[in-house]
């Protein structure tokens, strides 16, 4: 595999880099759509994505006969839509990604889907399993498959073969060497049919530190704290962080923040508002590692046309909470002894304590809007004394969408606004699970849960 290069320079961090700029005004270019799936019904196909931030005025439909090709397709829409339908379409199996387009350019292309149409031969499982292990410049990725031919993928970005993309035969296990880098890495299995579908993405980091886990954010007022897990052990162990922040998906415009190990966490105060696209990465000396997972943090009112649960018609009497219908949408609760509460807060919102003779105690609500779907965008949690672990859970047609857990640090009394990593996927159902490790008059609660119709 080649050299990936580092995408920063460490030269390049001074002190006036300690701050958030605001996003700039001018249109940037659409992130890739994300959530592409295909139905096919006798020889027509339909495609159907998740709109991206952007605007976007058009998409890009592409098809190829192999992964990553547009040799049998590549068409705009013509039209707003995140959905493409056509007829007539041979029997094959087909490769196909879409890309958002607007005014300043064309996205990267979505993940990508495998349409099989007709009475078509029948292309292979995806491969399982995918792991590898670091032993200086020698990677050795282990994998099962089915018994064919592997391709083996590896690119500077989730589903990209941009830096290797080659037949490595029939075994399930390979050592390639690797320059100083860290790469995104994935295998294919064909057969007489063709390619199969991608195995998991994974990220091999050669001489690198490893990326960060789960970073969260909790936002009080302009102020807004970030937290991260430390890397797996990996050699050579991280000097610092890197917090990046940019206007879109990918981009390190507006900020580039370091932060000293082994720190894993830091505060901006006074970010300006809007919309910000953040992750982190490790580095050591020169050399820096993959991002974690990226994050859109929202400062400052809510985007336009968003619906907040505030339970202000509630009367903060303590009662057991039942639930509270507004703005079309239904939160009840599913587990946990909430109650009713104010603190000191302007209006009430929803809360509960752990008792002295109770374990770690979970409470969960439910959000639901009569079957349709939403996308959920941030909520405010409140804690007196305590941090607060919680848990989002989207659902769609039983089906998971996405979860995700952090914690909160201590809030103090106040209300911190913790933003979705998933704004844009639609969903019909959303869980809030948060804990409370704390008894026995320390509350922890939450309200202003922001949804996008």
């Amino acid at each position: 595999m080649p050299s990936c290069r580092p995408v920063l320079v460490l030269a390049l961090l001074v002190p006036a880099a300690l701050a958030f700029a605001a996003p700039a005004a001018a249109q940037a270019v659409p992130p890739p759509p994300i959530g592409l799936t295909a139905d096919v019904s006798g020889d027509t196909v339909t495609l159907t994505w998740i709109q991206p931030s952007g605007s976007p005025t058009t998409y890009v439909v592409e098809a190829g006969s192999a992964p990553g090709l547009a040799n049998l397709a590549n068409a705009a829409t013509g039209g707003t839509t995140p959905a493409f339908a056509t007829t007539a379409v041979p029997p094959g199996n087909y490769f196909v990604r879409v890309r958002a387009r607007n005014a300043a350019g064309t996205s990267g292309p979505s993940s990508e889907v495998i349409v099989a149409v007709g009475a078509t031969c029948q292309l292979p499982a995806a491969p399982t399993g995918l792991t590898a292990t670091v032993a200086g410049t020698s990677v050795t990725l282990e994998w099962t498959g089915a018994g064919g031919s592997f391709q083996l993928e590896a690119g500077s970005a989730p589903g990209r073969a941009d830096l290797f993309n080659g037949d490595v035969g029939t075994a399930t296990t390979v050592t390639p060497t690797a320059p100083t880098g860290f790469y995104f890495v994935r295998v294919r299995e064909r057969n007489a049919c063709g390619f199969g579908p991608p195995s998991n993405d994974i990220v091999v980091s050669v001489g690198v530190p490893a990326p960060p886990g789960n970073l969260a954010a909790s936002i009080i007022g302009g102020a807004v704290t970030f937290r991260w897990e430390a890397p797996a052990p990996t050699d050579p162990a991280p000097a610092g962080y890197l917090l990046e922040a940019g206007s879109a998906p990918g981009l390190t415009d507006l900020a580039i923040l370091p932060v000293a190990a082994p720190a894993t966490g830091f505060s901006v105060p006074g970010v300006p508002s809007g919309t910000y696209y953040v992750r982190v990465r490790a580095f050591d000396g020169a050399t820096v590692g993959a991002p974690s997972n990226e994050l859109a943090v929202t400062v400052g009112p809510p985007p336009p046309g968003t619906s907040s649960v505030t339970f202000t018609g509630l009367a903060p009497a303590g009662d057991p909470f039942v639930s509270h219908a507004e703005a079309g949408y239904l939160v009840e609760p599913l587990a946990g002894p909430w109650v009713i509460g104010a603190y000191g807060r302007p209006g009430p919102f929803i809360q509960f304590t752990r008792q002295a003779a109770d374990p770690l105690t979970t409470g969960e609500v439910r959000v639901t809007a009569d079957g349709d779907v939403f996308r959920f965008t941030s909520v405010d949690l409140y804690s007196s004394v305590t941090p607060i672990p919680y848990v989002f859970t989207g659902m769609r047609d039983g089906a998971m969408v996405f979860t995700v857990t952090g914690t909160v640090p201590n809030t103090f009394g106040n209300l911190a606004t913790v933003p979705s990593a998933f704004p844009l996927a639609w969903i019909d159902t959303l869980v809030i699970a948060v804990t409370n490790p704390s008894c026995c008059t320390n509350p922890v609660g939450l309200d202003n849960i922001v949804l996008r119709p």
